[in-house]
């Protein structure tokens, strides 16, 4: 067997060419053929003594396709290895140089590879424009909101006599005709409606004070203003909701309030387990430490791709852009709901594919170059800590780190849970980049509250001047 490479003037291809000989793959071919012998069973034959040069004649093209193949494939990869080649994508079949193959009537044969090259250069952080990172403030409002929530999630219901704003009742809707009577054939249903979805303030006023067994009358898409809600309320059709003109008598069966949970240490305990909080200062102190490990991994992620987007702007190198056409079109499955033609692909290549492509290479070059790296112990760690945070065990309490553990060693040791173990890999490497972005780029700290945050991260798009409305220009006035 040899195998040699040839590159392309522009450096960014090669392609490889595999010699196979019969020497090469004859003696596995004739192993195999010899293990059908023995296992053969053909009429006129007693089992295993069939003749070798019928099984030959059989089995010997289809067992030497498998076995070339799979030569050729641990082959190639051990020479891109071997060789130390850094590749984009994967080899494909050089559509210009591999010859059709006959495994009928050929015994030595030529493979070739076109393979993508990736650049090697030093990743520098040098003359880049300094990068924003964002700081989001948790104000006293987000607090509150986050106490008064968590209360009302935590609380009870309880029935009181009388209704009051923000209450929930059950009842029973009976259409009515024009003289307010009961409508022959008419809606009946029963339902709960709530006090808040009422739109209208005056309309919401009316329900205050009533009791279980009072009766009010109105038309349900007046008061809720909401085709789908109705339609619900009424179990009908929402084009029928939608068009409802008639008023319905609904008589309250039912007055249910949510209490909010009472602060105690209790309730501390229930909404942070072993968070060994005692007081309200503590609980909200615990809230804003949440709240800022939550919105860091936001703020993270726009931090890295806006230094991804000034690395990429910095090392904007050439791509051999056919060869990763040919390649992207080549992964996609004919019932893939995301594939594109080549022609859209030839549109939108360089706006949704070359960056990330390029991206692909500077990051290869990064984790290389500051020899950044994470362990299967470094998941298993995570994974633990993940597990105990999960279940609210005691962090310092061994039995329970030793039952995490034991539960992580199992879970990695499955085959089926590989992809979700390459997600923990892939997500502590981008925190061990993100650390080195933090570290090498120049950066502005910036802090904003989370709304304007979101704003920044989803921008509403200007009006193009066209589209905007004239300015009304004020009225001339006539001297006297």
């Amino acid at each position: 067997m040899n195998i040699t490479r040839e590159t392309a003037e522009d450096k960014l291809t090669a392609t490889i060419k595999i010699e196979m000989q019969k020497a090469d793959y004859s003696a596995n071919v004739d192993k195999i053929l010899k293990d059908y012998q023995k296992r053969a069973n053909m009429p006129g034959f007693r089992p295993g003594k069939v003749p070798f040069s019928l099984i030959s004649k059989m089995y010997r093209s289809a067992v030497t396709a498998d076995e070339v193949n799979k030569l050729v494939s641990e082959q190639l990869s051990k020479y891109i290895a071997d060789n130390d080649l850094h590749i984009l994508g994967s080899p494909m079949n050089s559509s210009d140089k591999q010859e059709q193959i006959d495994f009928d009537v050929m015994e030595n044969f030529d493979f070739y590879f076109d393979v993508a090259l990736e650049p090697q250069f030093d990743v520098t952080f040098d003359g880049l424009k300094p990068v924003t990172r964002y700081e989001i403030l948790i104000g006293e409002d987000m607090v509150k909101k986050y106490v008064d929530d968590t209360r009302m999630r935590m609380g009870k219901d309880i029935e009181p006599e009388t209704v009051e704003a923000g209450d929930n009742l059950f009842g029973q809707f009976i259409q009515l005709d024009g003289d307010k009577n009961v409508l022959e054939n008419g809606i009946t249903h029963s339902a709960s409606i709530s006090v808040n979805k009422i739109e209208d303030e005056e309309n919401r006023k009316k329900f205050i004070g009533m009791k279980q067994g009072d009766t009010i009358i109105f038309n349900p898409m007046e008061y809720f203003n909401d085709e789908n809600a109705v339609a619900r309320m009424l179990d009908i059709n929402v084009n029928i909701a939608k068009n409802m003109k008639s008023d319905f008598s609904y008589t309250i069966d039912r007055i249910t309030r949510r209490v909010p949970a009472e602060i105690s240490e209790e309730f501390f305990d229930k909404v942070f387990p072993n968070g060994n909080i005692h007081s309200m200062a503590e609980f909200e102190d615990k809230i804003r430490n949440d709240a800022k490990v939550s919105f860091s991994s936001e703020t993270d992620k726009k931090f890295m791709n806006d230094c991804i987007d000034a690395l990429v702007e910095k090392y904007n190198f050439p791509l051999p852009e056919e060869f990763m056409k040919r390649w992207i079109l080549s992964r996609q499955n004919e019932d893939d709901k995301n594939s594109i033609t080549k022609e859209e692909l030839d549109a939108d290549f360089e706006e949704k594919y070359a960056k990330s492509i390029r991206w692909q290479v500077i990051e290869n070059l990064i984790v290389k170059q500051n020899q950044l790296n994470v362990t299967k112990d470094d998941v298993r760690k995570h994974l633990i800590s993940l597990f105990i945070g999960q279940t609210g065990m005691d962090a310092e309490d061994k039995e329970s780190e030793q039952r995490a553990a034991t539960f992580v060693d199992d879970f990695m040791s499955k085959e089926e849970n590989l992809e979700q173990i390459n997600s923990v890999y892939d997500h502590l490497m981008e925190a061990n980049i993100i650390k080195l972005f933090g570290d090498k780029m120049q950066i502005e700290t910036k802090e904003t509250s989370y709304m304007d945050f979101i704003k920044i991260l989803y921008p509403v798009p200007e009006t193009p001047a066209e589209d905007k409305p004239a300015e009304e220009k004020p009225a001339e006035t006539e001297n006297k």
